[in-house]
C-alpha cells in the first residue's frame, strides 16, 4: 500500500516536471505579450493517458510557480505571472487538464471523439486566456494578440496529440510510466 502511494507521487512529480519541459521550450512574439510554448502540448496528451495524475501534476506545476521558481516560458515563475496577461491562458490550461482527466474514459483512441474532445480543451484554454488577457489589451487588438497568432500553433499541437494517443494505445501495456 505504501509502495503505491510513493509510486503516484513519483510519477506526479515526474509529471509535473513534463509541464516545466513544455513551458521552457517557447517563442516570443513580437506583437503578442503571450509566447508559443510546448506547454500545451504536455497539458492535452498527458491527461489522456494518465488521467486524474495529471491534474495532481499540473497542480503542483502551478504551485511551483506560486513558490516563485523558474518553472515558466523564460525561466520566469510567480505570482505575477498567474495574474499577468498570459495567465489566463495558464489556468485555462488546468481546466483543460481537469476536462481531458474526466472525459477520457469517453474517448479512449476513437478518431471520432477525440478531436471534439481536444477541439473543446482548446476552447477552454482560449477562452479563459482571452477573458484575462482583455484586462491587459485594447478589445480592438485583442483576438489580434491573444488568438489568431496561435491557431496554426493549436492545429499542429492537436494533430500530435491526437497522432500520441493512437501510438502509444498500440504500447500502453508495455509502458510503465502510463497508467
Amino acid at each position: 500500500m505504501i509502495y503505491r502511494a510513493v509510486d503516484t507521487i513519483a510519477l506526479t512529480i515526474l509529471y509535473s516536471f513534463l509541464y516545466v519541459v513544455g513551458g521552457q521550450v517557447a517563442v516570443s512574439l513580437p506583437f503578442s505579450p503571450v509566447p508559443v510554448t510546448l506547454h500545451t502540448l504536455v497539458a492535452f496528451i498527458l491527461p489522456l493517458f494518465v488521467g486524474w495524475k495529471a491534474v495532481a501534476a499540473y497542480g503542483w506545476y502551478l504551485l511551483l510557480d506560486l513558490a516563485g521558481l523558474p518553472v515558466f516560458d523564460f525561466g520566469l515563475g510567480g505570482l505575477d505571472l498567474v495574474l499577468g496577461p498570459s495567465g489566463g491562458y495558464l489556468i485555462g490550461m488546468g481546466l483543460a487538464v481537469l476536462f481531458l482527466a474526466s472525459v477520457r474514459r469517453f474517448c479512449g483512441s476513437r478518431w471520432v471523439t477525440l478531436p471534439i474532445i481536444l477541439f473543446a480543451a482548446q476552447t477552454i484554454t482560449v477562452v479563459v486566456g482571452l477573458w484575462q488577457l482583455s484586462f491587459f489589451v485594447e478589445s480592438s487588438k485583442l483576438l489580434a494578440v491573444g488568438l489568431w497568432p496561435f491557431l496554426a500553433g493549436a492545429i499542429y499541437k492537436t494533430t500530435i496529440a491526437l497522432l500520441s494517443v493512437s501510438v502509444v494505445q498500440q504500447f500502453r501495456g508495455r509502458l510503465a510510466l502510463i497508467r
